[in-house]
Order: C-alpha cells, then structure tokens, then sequence
C-alpha cells in the first residue's frame, strides 16, 4: 500500500525522489509520522490534450491526501472558469504555473 499504490491507480508512475515501485518500502520504514514531516513531492504529469492529466491528479491528491494542483490551463481561465487559451502566452504561463508550484512546495504542499 501507501502512497506509491494510490499514486500507480490514478496513473502516475514517477514522482521527485522516488519512483512508485520503491515509495511503499519508503512510507513504511519511515513510519505515518515521520511521512508527514518531510519535504514536498513534486509530481510532473505529462499527455495530450484531453488525456484526463486534471482528473489523474484528483485522485493522486484524494489517495495521498494532501497536495494542490498546479495546472498552466488554470493561467488562461477567466473568473468564470472559462478558457482562453492564446498561444502566444504560452511561455509566461509556464513560469506562472512553476511559480505557483515553487510557492506551494514552500508551505509545505505536493503540487501535482
């Protein structure tokens, strides 16, 4: 079980500093406690448009439970949730979105 386990079912298969196979060894000589108070994971997810990367990390975040999505789709939705890509600012959305996961791996979250 673990980590590891919920992270191969929502399909991801690699995570910073660990790969899923050896992540339950490492949850379990670590102990619940001490799991909790280490450092952030990052977990890079990659695909296609409408590959379901968004509900993939759902499912990491309810299994692991704790984390935050980082998405650089969230850059281009509007308040309403409406989505207005324009390539053209495809870079500065990048660097908002790694921004964002910087910012959160600094409170302590697992961006996704």
């Amino acid at each position: 079980g673990g980590d590891a386990d919920a992270i191969k079912r929502a399909g991801a298969t690699r995570t910073l500093g660990f790969t899923a196979h050896t992540a339950p060894r490492r949850a379990q000589a670590m102990g619940r406690r001490q799991l909790y108070n280490r450092k952030p994971n990052l977990i890079i997810m990659r695909g296609l448009p409408g590959s379901r990367r968004t509900g993939r990390a759902k499912k990491i975040i309810s299994a692991y439970g704790r984390g935050v999505i980082c998405s650089t789709n969230d850059y281009y939705r509007d308040k309403n949730g409406e989505m207005n890509y324009r390539h053209e600012l495809k870079d500065i959305a990048h660097r908002w979105n790694q921004e964002k996961a910087e910012e959160a791996m600094q409170c302590g979250e697992d961006p996704v």
